[in-house]
């Protein structure tokens, strides 16, 4: 009796599982060779690296959306990707913010990615915006 138990609350897990289970994945990585950047107009500028990967056996249309405080910008990068089924696809974006005062600290932002088809279906991903230290946005 206690092992019929203990059976159906395994297999009730399990289908919970993949009933909740989102059918891709992405992950964020900050460039290394190019923490942060002063941009010409004066902007400061971060490059990320996006892995984005299509777990399911159809294509997919996924939107991608800058989570972040106002003034920061998706400047490089696709808003609108298509992945062949269990593909992977990596994209390397950046992400301009206002300038910063001198003492300025790293900013909280995130990326979203939804499932076109089935909004509802998103993963978020935060990471850290990283403004260039004074000396080197005055040239130094």
């Amino acid at each position: 009796m206690i092992y019929g138990a203990l059976l159906a609350a395994a297999v009730t897990s399990f289908v919970v599982a993949l009933a909740v289970r989102v059918p891709f994945e992405l992950r964020v990585s900050h460039n290394a060779s190019s923490l942060s950047a002063a941009l010409a107009d004066g902007r400061a500028g971060n490059a990320y690296t996006l892995r984005i990967e299509n777990r399911a056996r159809q294509a997919r249309d996924f939107a991608l959306a800058l989570d972040a405080p106002a003034g920061f910008d998706l400047l490089a990068g696709e808003s609108l990707i298509r992945l062949e089924p269990t593909s992977s696809l990596e994209l390397r974006i950046f992400v301009a913010a206002p300038p910063a005062a001198a003492d300025a600290r790293p900013a909280q932002i995130a990326f979203s990615l939804s499932d076109v088809a089935r909004p509802e279906r998103r993963v978020r991903r935060g990471t850290t915006f990283v403004y260039a230290s004074a000396g080197a946005r005055n040239g130094r």
